[in-house]
């Protein structure tokens, strides 16, 4: 048997023996999963070498050391194989059912994010990376929690192999990890993935930074475990005397990012923080908790300030603990944390500890990821730093008049308050009182404050200011919700008339005779429900015409629909004559109109700045001096030559300068001269062109053809 193989049979044997908590029969359906998977991705390998399979093991293995139910090992397993392997989705329903598919669809969708399906509002590409990718998980959590867990394996796994990448990704993968990932699995409980994958990317983002604290932690390593040993032996022998025995004691080290953000956050040297070590008791009951702590409090000197209370009051995401920091015999200073078995496990698991593998539904701890996942129709540029502080930031809890707790993010507002109770409440608000006693609407929220919302049945309505005060998106989006409504007939119009203004230019249906299937292509890409909705954000600047009209049309009906008829005679040079066939300097009008042959033109002299030449029917000329007016005709004796020079801003992308180049060569015209100048750190290109073009109407067709194209930016006449 060849290493590869051997290799694989003893992953395979590992998943065996972690998931010896499920039932033989349930382990029977994992090795068809196993089966199944293997011969799917035959002959894929990973960056490593290693088959592809081993990446589907390793996966596996790591949800089966989280207890994960059957369902979400062999999802594990198959993870990729809609993705990457010629199994349909008909084909996986029937193998396993829809349970599975679901999981394994739910995983490949939240994988599949680009940035192309991003609006294109967002503030910047690393916004666009990060909004999306949340959006994704959240909606998909709020359905299952499942899928997100798989996907914290598999990134696991991804970022465990990150060497085998090519340099210049290494350190994209690993700031997304730590920007999106670490937090989930952080607020979902799974300290064991935050900790790794924190201290994994922490070696790619900072590697002399990482190498520096591997150096100092090395000579440090020894002495604090037996410093640790020393302090659990002194615990033990202390509880001991007070006929305490039913408890299990461990040290533990804080991972190496946590340690190196202390460093930066608190301004520390590594020898003045004192929670690297730290002392876990594990009690079998919660009274037994409180004994204990007393009893560790008598032994060593609590440090004021250190004492948390997490069991009476638990971090949003379930987490319970009594953390207290002490000055032993020696001077020293500990970290003690003291829970039961059963919170010891959720510490560990999170939410798959408790309900997450059997309940398939989100708890009641979970009622941030419901919240996020209702934003759909909020504008997605305002989202990419309020999902942050909504989620990921310290959270403080409020009471409401009748004892019910809200958790909201420290900076809360009562504004923020009253949308978090309901929708209603908060647009109804014309005050509020907190701890009995009137307060400002401003006023920051503290941990324990009881909040009473004062409401009017005929209020005003949310204020705009409000959007000032407000800290989280939740409440923005529904203050903006209000604010826009009030305003949505006349932006409906306004937004309308911009689509069809663009339309026209190019010469397209307009949006009230765009067939039914091109609107409903229209609304599946975009977060709005109606084609009126679409108008209205046109209008508000929440999205561009021309992103509009690059969704409803592909680029080839586009240009098909504008393309110059072939069989129509080159259209002959001309120059313009005045008077009695005079040649006289001129130039032509632009802001007001465009002459083009062979339409009807007149001349108008200008002070100091010669002759303009307009359309005959051009408006401008009412207001003209009329006799300053001259006879003018096109010259016809030969062929008529304009040039003019047209600047686009672009990505600097592989193909971009030949797709420009096809689209002037389709459209008949001749390109006489082209400048390139890119910036490789911003990459956009900038790019000049001459041309040589027969009408103003042929040059405005061109213009909009370019900036269809995908990556073009802006595209101007100098």
């Amino acid at each position: 048997m060849t290493s590869t193989k051997l290799n694989t049979a003893r992953l395979y044997k590992e998943l065996q023996s972690k998931t010896k908590y499920l039932r033989e029969t349930d382990r029977e359906k994992i090795h068809q999963a196993y089966l199944f998977a293997s011969a799917a991705h035959q002959g894929q390998s990973r960056l490593s070498g290693e088959p592809y399979v081993h990446h589907l093991l390793h996966t596996a293995i790591i949800l089966a050391e989280l207890n994960a139910d059957r369902d979400s090992v062999i999802a594990g397993l198959l993870h990729d194989i809609l993705e990457d392997t010629s199994i349909t989705d008909r084909e996986l329903q029937q193998e396993f059912g829809e349970d599975i598919f679901h999981l394994v669809n739910g995983v490949t969708k939240v994988s599949q994010v680009r940035l192309t399906k991003i609006a294109s509002s967002a503030k910047s590409l690393e916004d666009l990376r990060q909004l999306e990718s949340l959006r994704k998980l959240f909606l998909a959590m709020a359905k299952d929690l499942r899928v997100v867990v798989i996907k914290l394996a598999d990134r696991l796994h991804n970022i465990r192999t990150l060497q085998y990448v090519d340099p210049g990704k290494q350190a994209r993968i690993a700031s997304e990890t730590l920007e999106i990932y670490v937090p989930l699995a952080n607020r979902l409980g799974l300290w064991p993935i935050k900790s790794e994958l924190e201290d994994l990317c922490f070696k790619y983002l900072y590697p002399q930074e990482y190498i520096d604290l591997i150096n100092v932690l090395h000579a440090k390593t020894t002495k604090g475990k037996k410093y640790i040993d020393k302090v659990i032996k002194n615990i033990k022998k202390y509880l001991a005397k007070q006929h305490i025995t039913n408890f299990r004691i461990s040290g533990r080290m804080k991972n190496l990012y946590s340690i190196y953000q202390k460093t930066i956050s608190k301004n520390k040297t590594i020898d003045e923080i004192y929670d690297i070590y730290a002392v876990r008791i594990i009690a079998d009951e919660l009274k037994d908790c409180y004994t204990i702590l007393g009893y560790i409090h008598n032994f060593a000197k609590p440090i004021p300030g250190r004492f948390k209370d997490y069991i009476a009051v638990p971090k949003p995401n379930g987490y319970q603990s009594l953390h207290t920091s002490v000055f032993t015999s020696d001077g020293q200073k500990v970290e003690i944390q003291i829970r039961t078995t059963q919170m010891h496990e959720s510490a560990e698991y999170g939410v798959a500890a408790h309900w997450l593998y059997k309940e398939k539904k989100t708890s009641g701890n979970m009622n941030w990821v419901k919240e996020l996942a209702n934003l759909k129709d909020t504008d997605l540029s305002d989202l990419s730093n309020d999902l942050k502080i909504d989620i990921f930031q310290d959270r403080i809890f409020i009471y409401t008049p009748k004892g019910d707790v809200k958790d909201l993010p420290i900076g809360s507002t009562p504004i923020d308050f009253a949308y978090h109770v309901h929708s209603h409440v908060g647009d109804s608000l014309v005050g509020a009182k907190v701890n009995g006693k009137i307060a400002s609407i401003d006023y920051l929220l503290q941990n324990g404050d009881i909040v009473e919302i004062l409401t009017s049945k005929h209020p005003s309505g949310p204020k705009r200011q409000w959007l000032d005060i407000v800290k989280t998106n939740f409440a923005k989006s529904k203050i903006k919700a209000a604010l826009k409504k009030e305003n949505r007939e006349q932006n409906l119009q306004a937004g309308l008339e911009e689509l069809n203004k663009e339309l026209t230019k190019l010469n397209l249906s307009s949006i009230n005779n765009t067939t039914a299937d091109k609107i409903k292509k229209l609304l599946d890409s975009l977060p709005y429900k109606a084609i009126e909705d679409v108008a209205v954000a046109v209008s508000q600047g929440d999205i561009s015409p021309r992103r509009v009209i690059k969704l409803l049309y592909p680029l080839s009906e586009i240009f098909n629909s504008h393309r110059p008829d072939q069989n129509v005679v080159k259209k002959t040079k001309t120059s313009v004559y005045f008077g009695n066939n005079q040649i006289l300097a001129h130039k032509f009008a632009t802001n007001c109109c465009h002459p083009a042959f062979p339409k009807p033109i007149i001349g108008y002299i200008t002070r100091g700045q010669g002759i303009t030449v307009h359309d005959l029917k051009c408006k401008s000329l009412n207001t003209k001096e009329a006799e300053r007016l001259i006879v003018a005709k096109w010259n016809q004796s030969k062929e008529f030559e304009y040039y003019a020079t047209i600047k686009i801003t672009a990505e600097d992308r592989v193909g971009m300068l030949r797709d420009i180049t096809k689209v002037i060569s389709d459209a008949n015209i001749n390109l006489t001269n082209i400048s390139v100048e890119s910036h490789q750190q911003k990459n956009i290109a900038k790019i000049n062109l001459t041309i040589n073009i027969d009408t103003y109407d042929h040059l405005s067709d061109l213009i909009n053809k370019l900036s269809l194209l995908p990556g073009v930016n802006n595209v101007q006449k100098k």
